[in-house]
């Protein structure tokens, strides 16, 4: 029984340092420990929104590729550095992508986005334990800097599909939301 107590202590230091709120992996080591451990409840999920939009109405907007963090509309820019703590990566820039945090480097990469006047669809990517690839949205017609909806790409989508997808319906299939319960086998 040592060696098992043992083993869960050294597994949840290292998901301490290694796993982020953002993490599939961490919420998923988490919910393990819980359930190893007897502990009565998980951490709060990685972003608490009042709101669900209809990904559907989001799907519907006139939306323009912006490939480059640097392009990014003012407002959209904003709301991603007060939401996130912090300015992302851009394309190809350097970012903490491991457990091993570089100091002065940004935690999260601009990987591509979708804009039109109501909607921001940003995908970005974060390090930690192992690196996973984000999609939010960002409603741009208020003034709430967190995002209206969050979750993780399940399967890949390549940066030409990415309006297509979105616009199509079909990204929603190929993402999870940390809003919904964590389930491994989706």
């Amino acid at each position: 029984m040592k060696e098992v107590t043992g083993t869960l202590v050294l597994l949840a230091l290292f998901i301490a340092c290694c796993g982020t709120k953002e993490h599939p992996t961490h919420l998923v080591a988490t919910e393990d420990l819980r359930v190893a451990l007897g502990a009565n409840r998980l951490p709060p999920d990685a972003v608490q929104t009042p709101f669900q939009p209809q990904l559907s109405i989001v799907s519907t907007g006139r939306y323009e590729t912006v490939e480059r963090r640097s392009q990014l509309p003012g407002d959209v820019a904003a709301h991603i550095a007060a939401w996130r703590g912090e300015t992302m990566a851009d394309r190809g820039q350097e970012f903490n992508g491991s457990c091993l945090v570089v100091p002065d480097l940004p935690r999260s990469r601009f990987v591509i986005g979708a804009i039109c006047d109501h909607w921001a669809v940003i995908e970005y990517e974060t390090g930690g334990y192992a690196s996973i690839n984000h999609v939010v949205i960002i409603d741009r017609r208020g003034a709430n800097t967190e995002p209206i909806w969050h979750g993780w790409l399940s399967q890949p989508v390549a940066d030409e599909d990415f309006v297509p997808t979105l616009m199509s319906g079909a990204l929603w299939k190929k993402t999870t939301s940390f809003d919904e319960p964590f389930n491994v086998a989706r």
